[in-house]
Formats: C-alpha cells, structure tokens, sequence
C-alpha cells in the first residue's frame, strides 16, 4: 500500500508554532526582528542575562507575533557591546509590523551616518511603543558611559536611553534616565528564514 508523507526541513525555519510572524516580510530570505518591549524595567534589570530573559519573556507575551522565536537584547554593559552580541552576515532588520529598519545591524550603528529606512516603533505585538528605551549604546555601538552599572543597580546613577521611533542615530543615542525610573528594552530575534505557505507540502518523499 502506497503513502506519500510530506515533510520540511526545519533548520534555519521559523518554528511551525509561530505562525502570526508579521505579514509582508521577504520570503526564503535570512532576516532579523527588533522590537522595543511592551513591558517596563527599572535600571537593575540582572545585567545582560536579567535583559535576555526579560525580552524572552516579552516575545510571548499575549498576541505577540515573535511567539516562538529566539530574543536577544539588543543592549550595551561593560565587556559586551550592543553590535559585538550578534554576527553581522548583512541581514536586514524588520519591525514587527513587517517594515524594513535596516539592510544590516551595522547600518544601525553607523555613528552620525545613521539613517534607518523605518522606526522600530513597535512593541511584541505590534503595537506602537514608540518613546524611549534602555540602550546603554551610543550611536557607534559602543558602551555608554551611563548604563547603571551594566544594568545592575536601580538607583544613585542615569542610564543611556534610545528612542524607539527615531531614524538617525537617536534611536539608541537619545538621552538619559534615571536608574530608578521603568522604560523598555530592544529585543532581537536571531537569524531566521520565513518560508513560504506551501513550504509544508513541497518536500516529500514516497514509501511503500
């Protein structure tokens, strides 16, 4: 008796889970997704992996269209670098209303040059979010010299904020806030490839 049994490759696919990705991004493609979280932290966040965890956390969050998907913080504490956290092969960044930002992570952080296609702007969801945010960045990528205490501390210091819905270099380099006080954080996801809806049915095999 003959079947036919579809599968897919799923190395380097987005998860089978998370199907609500936001619609018009580029198919077959390597891409990025950035956000600025929909939830508040104070300055102690826990460091880098406080922030990891905290955006993670985000990413599922009711409604959100990262549900499944891998998040990183995108933000700067003493011996890592924002840009120095992700490898940088040139690809494009997306918002999670499926709008390009940029052509590549260093297009985010060229300094004075920045010019992003589109704000971040967007929360987990897709909602607008788009007032400041934690960076400890400067515009270059590099560590702020405000950034309470590599995110560890929640009062007595000031550290450096971005703007999620500026387009120069403001988005990550825009002002300073107190320790004590609550703002968001960038997530991004790791690499991934959007597959087309009959990806699921074109690769098969026949069996007896």
């Amino acid at each position: 008796m003959r079947f036919t049994i579809f599968f897919t490759c799923l190395a380097l696919l987005i998860p089978l889970g998370a199907s609500a990705l936001p619609t018009g991004l580029p198919l077959n493609k390597p891409i990025r997704i950035i956000f600025a979280s929909s939830g508040e932290t104070d300055g102690n966040i826990g460091g880098l992996a406080g922030a990891d965890i905290f955006v993670q956390a985000a990413s599922a969050n009711p409604g959100s269209v990262l549900e499944g998907q891998k998040v990183t913080a995108l933000l700067s504490v003493e011996g890592n670098n924002a840009q120095s956290l992700f490898s940088d092969n040139g690809e494009p960044i997306y918002n999670t209303r499926g709008e390009l930002v940029a052509n590549s992570l260093a297009e985010m952080f060229a300094a004075d040059s920045t010019s992003l296609v589109n704000g971040i702007q967007y929360d987990e969801t897709g909602s607008d979010n788009g007032g400041i945010v934690w960076t400890g960045t400067e515009a270059n990528g590099s560590l702020a010299a405000a950034h309470c205490d590599s995110f560890s501390v929640n009062s007595g210091e000031s550290g450096r904020l971005g703007r999620a819905d500026q387009t120069d270099g403001g988005w990550t380099e825009w002002g300073f806030l107190n320790c004590v006080n609550t703002a968001p954080v960038y997530g991004l996801t790791e690499v991934l490839i959007v597959p087309p809806p009959n990806q699921l049915f074109e690769d098969g095999f026949e069996g007896n």
